[in-house]
């Protein structure tokens, strides 16, 4: 069990700092915002094969024939976040709806989650995107390390990050992982997997994991941002029961939501007017006033 604050929507960050940082202090430590300099160019460019490169691919992508073009990614993602089949509803809020089935188009047996999270419609999907990269080691008390190893285009990146064991007494985990991310029609979406281990090494403080598959989509539906993600990871932990896996992911799920929505109500309480990079300023100190 993964622990949903740790893995669930991960999305990997463009920052490469390592170890703790302060939620009082967002900025990404030279003087830009990293994520929006990126996003910018994924609005604009419309990559139909996206250069992974070959020694990046997992042994479930080729098993499977899986294809990263544009159109591939881009329907599976909006397969995962529409399909039902073989889902178990295990909780349903307002703000929280968490799906669990058991197996992937990658593997047959590992759990796979699927979260659909509300924000309402006063927030920019931007600065909850932030959150989720660069920003995530100053809130994200699970995270030990999170950094980028290798940048390949602005939409391919490799990324390496470990985490708090999920176990008491059993080794922290660790992951290398490549990261596709695009916008298609005001929407973002990321896939993201593990590389094969000799793509980073290993270490003998932690056990390395898998990422079977992540993906994140953000944007907005029925007149509110939302946000979806899944994942399927191989923790490398002996089987436990599967009802003892399945009550463990509604109390995560919600940790992490509270954890997130504090967050970033504490990131636009930091917003300034005068920022320039800040695309809706106005909105933004609108929101900020109504907030008070």
């Amino acid at each position: 069990v993964h622990g949903i604050a740790i893995k669930m929507g991960v999305i990997p960050c463009c920052c490469k700092k390592e170890g703790e940082a302060s939620l009082a202090n967002f900025d990404d430590g030279n003087g830009r915002n990293s994520f929006k300099a990126d996003y910018g160019s994924l609005i604009l460019k419309k990559t139909l094969e996206f250069p992974v490169a070959e020694r990046n691919i997992n042994i479930f992508e080729r098993n499977a024939g899986f294809s990263f073009s544009r159109e591939a990614l881009l329907n599976f993602l909006l397969k995962e976040k529409s399909t039902t089949e073989s889902y178990e509803e295990k909780l349903n809020t307002p703000q929280i709806r968490l799906w669990l089935k058991w197996g992937s188009v990658f593997e047959p047996s590992k759990p796979l989650l699927k979260i659909r999270f509300s924000f309402g419609k006063d927030i920019e999907p931007m600065d909850l995107i932030e959150l989720l990269t660069h920003k995530r080691m100053a809130w994200d008390k699970n995270l030990l390390a999170y950094k980028e190893v290798e940048k390949l285009t602005s939409e391919v990146s490799i990324y390496y990050y470990s985490v708090k064991s999920p176990i008491l007494f059993v080794q922290a985990r660790d992951f290398v992982e490549k990261r596709v991310q695009f916008s298609e029609n005001s929407v973002y979406y990321a896939y993201s997997s593990s590389t094969p281990d000799s793509v980073y090494p290993i270490s003998k403080d932690f056990q390395r994991c898998e990422t079977i598959l992540s993906g994140t989509i953000i944007g907005m539906e029925d007149g509110e941002f939302v946000y979806y993600t899944f994942s399927q990871v191989d923790l490398k932990i002996p089987s436990l029961p599967r009802a003892l896996i399945s009550s463990f992911f509604p109390t995560s799920t919600k940790s992490f939501y509270e954890e997130l929505t504090k967050a970033l109500a504490k990131y636009l309480s930091l917003i300034h007017i005068s920022e320039p990079t800040r695309r809706y300023a106005i909105s933004y100190a609108v929101f900020c006033l109504k907030k008070k």
